[in-house]
This record gives structure tokens, sequence and C-alpha cells, in this order.
């Protein structure tokens, strides 16, 4: 037991990736069975059948072998590479001796699907494409000699066709539960090693996100100890949209770290926290109504947190400016999905201004929802009908 195991970890070294040793380990298993097998198919078709072609199946036995020296050389991507060459080498010469090439054809069919399951980083398409070309080149050359008549005193006449056709199945079952038994191991491994990688990225993201939020936390209420200590209004003014721009982004890590999904949020939740967060924030005398219309849309954080800063920017705008002496205050939000757009509109029945006011204001607000606007590849556009509205239309993603 101790020796299988030895050999089965031939190649592998400590501190060594997980994806190349799971490597390692089906090139092992996969040289090892091929010897094996040619072996015994030696070893019974040449004693026990007195067919003398079995001889021929002995000369990949060195390739074979050299693939399990170079794995143990860290030399792995070579390795695959022998192995599929001297498959393919092996199959060619087979297929020429017995004068039979059906089920022949249907083995290099199985030495091509191994093929598409052991190469699998960037750096491996050189060798890939040369043991593909090679296992094409082989079955275009059978192909092309069984036409043209070639090597028709190469093929073994000693051979009935019932026996060549009994032979050509027992090596197409044995080379097909092989390769079925590697496809399936490859397949387990690689779906472990990714269902891991994919529990390690989530905590390490629900980490990141619990962490940022702390810390965004900890600067907010930096900022209120700062605005509660100063008497000036100007300054207290300032502190009070910086607070709600950072409370807004704060708010998207912390949706993304109470949610299963890492990675994204729920627009329609996110939209209708912030506004409770800013009615919160801010020293409101008038009892504003919400209206929201939101399609259920998830967006990446890199689209949340700009959407969470232009709508801080507007909803704070028209609590602040827009509605004195109005009796009925109202901000109604819409966010619809449609032909892989999405489009926000934010509308007030404030008291309004003019198109040519909004498009001459410099502030650090209009300038950050430019700057936002094209961060998210988006357009917008400004409307003065019983009040102001936004429009934003961007590029789902």
């Amino acid at each position: 037991m101790n020796l299988l195991k030895a050999f089965y970890n031939i190649g592998v070294y400590p501190n060594q990736d997980a994806a190349e040793i799971k490597m390692v380990r089906t090139i092992n298993l996969l040289a090892a069975n091929t010897i094996v097998c040619i072996i015994l198919a030696t070893i019974y078709s040449y004693f026990f059948q007195n067919n003398e072609s079995s001889l021929y199946t002995l000369l990949s036995l060195p390739l074979f072998a050299s693939g399990i020296c170079l794995n143990a050389k860290r030399k792995i991507l070579m390795a695959i590479t022998i192995l599929f060459l001297s498959s393919s080498f092996l199959l060619a010469i087979y297929s020429l001796r017995t004068g039979e090439d059906a089920y022949t054809h249907m083995l290099f069919v199985l030495n091509i699907m191994g093929l598409s399951l052991l190469y699998r980083k960037e750096k491996a398409k050189l060798y890939f494409n040369i043991s593909l070309y090679f296992t094409i080149a082989c079955i275009l050359f059978v192909l092309i000699s069984y036409k043209m008549h070639w090597f028709l005193d190469f093929i073994d006449s000693s051979l009935i066709a019932k026996e060549q056709r009994e032979l050509n199945f027992y090596i197409l079952l044995v080379f097909a539960l092989i390769y079925s038994f590697v496809i399936v191991t490859s397949y387990r491994l690689q779906y472990k090693q990714m269902q891991d990688s994919i529990e390690e990225q989530t905590v390490l993201l629900a980490e990141v996100n619990h962490r940022v939020k702390n810390n965004l936390a900890i600067i907010i209420s930096l900022l209120n100890m700062q605005k509660n200590a100063t008497n000036n209004s100007e300054t207290k003014n300032a502190l009070q949209d910086v607070h709600d721009r950072i409370m807004s982004m704060a708010l998207v890590h912390q949706k993304m770290y109470q949610n299963k999904n890492k990675t994204s949020i729920e627009l329609g939740n996110f939209i209708a926290d912030l506004v409770v967060e800013i009615r919160n924030s801010l020293d409101l005398k008038e009892n504003i109504m919400y209206e929201t219309m939101i399609d259920s849309v998830r967006l990446d954080v890199s689209i949340a947190i700009p959407i969470g800063l232009i709508l801080n920017e507007l909803i704070t705008n028209s609590i602040k400016h827009a509605f004195h002496e109005v009796e009925k205050p109202n901000i109604s939000i819409t966010l619809t999905k449609k032909d892989g757009l999405i489009e926000l509109v934010m509308k007030d029945n404030g008291m309004g201004t003019t198109l040519e006011n909004l498009n001459q204001n410099t502030g650090i607000g209009m300038s950050l929802i430019q700057s936002l606007v094209d961060q998210i590849e988006g357009k917008y556009s400004f409307e003065v009908i019983n009040g102001v509205s936004f429009k934003l239309i961007f590029p789902y993603k």
C-alpha cells in the first residue's frame, strides 16, 4: 500500500499548487494504467493467441515511462504531451497493422477527450495544440493509408476478421475504461477544488466587506464627532455632505455582508434603506413622502456604489433646496430594466429651477454626478416640469 501511495505521489512536492498536484496524480494514474494494460494485453495476445502483432504495442512503453519521469521532474505539461503523443502513435501503428479502422478511430476520439480534460492552464496552449494536431494527423494518415492502399504488406494477414474485431473491441474496452476513470477522477477533483475555492473566496469576501463596513462606520463616527464639535454652519454642512456620501458606500458593503451573494446586491432593498439613512441623518422639518417603483435587479458592487452616491446627491439636494413652501413634498424613484439597459428616474415636486441653472452648476455635487455617470458608462439628463426630474440610463452588467 505504501508503495502504491508513493507511486501515486511521484512529482508531488510541498507548497505545490493544489490544481497542479491533482494534475500530477492524474498523469501518474493514466500512465500506470496504460503500462499495466499494455503489458497484460501483450502477454495474453502473444502467448495465448499467438498474435505477433501485439509486440508492436511494447514500443510505446518507454514513452509512457518517460512521461512518469518527466512528471517526477516537475515538467508536467511535457509529460502530458508525451502521453498523448504516445497514445496517438500507438493507435496509428495498431490501426495499420490490423487493417481495421472503425474501432481504433473510436480510440482516437477518446484520446482527444482526454486532452480537453488534462490541459487546464493558459500556458498549456502550445502543448495542447501539439497533442491535438498530432492526434488529428495520425487519424488522417491512417485514413489516407486505407484509401491509397499503403502499408498492405504491414497488415497482419494471420488474423482473421473475427479475431481482429474481437481484439479491437477488447482494446477499445480497456482504453474506454482507462479514459473513463481519468475523466471521472479529474472531474471530481476539479469540481471539489472549484467548490473549495468558491467557499474560500466567499469567506474572504465576507471578511473584506465586514472590515470595510466597520472602517467606514468609524470614519462616519469621527465625522459626526467633528460636526458636533464645531459651531460653524458651513463646516457642519460640508461634514454632513461627506458623512452622507460615505454612509451610502458603507450601506453597500453592509448589504453585501448580510447577503449570501457577496459580489452583488438587490437594488430595491438598497435604495429603500438608503432613503431611510438619508432621512435619519438630516434635520428635517418637512414630512417628505417617498415613492419607489423598482424592478428586481442585482448589481455588482462596482455599479451599486456609484448609483448609491448619485442618489445620495440628488435626494440630499432635493431635501435641502426643493421643498421650501411646498405643502406635500414628494420624491419618487423608479428603476426599470429593459433590453440590457437600466433606466433610473428620480423626481421631486419641489420649487424647481431652470435647465440653464442646472447646466451651469459647477458645484462638487454636479461634478461628482458627472464623474460617477461616466464611471458606469451611462448617460443622464435633467427635466424641469413641476419640479426637477433626473433620468439616468446605463448598461446592465
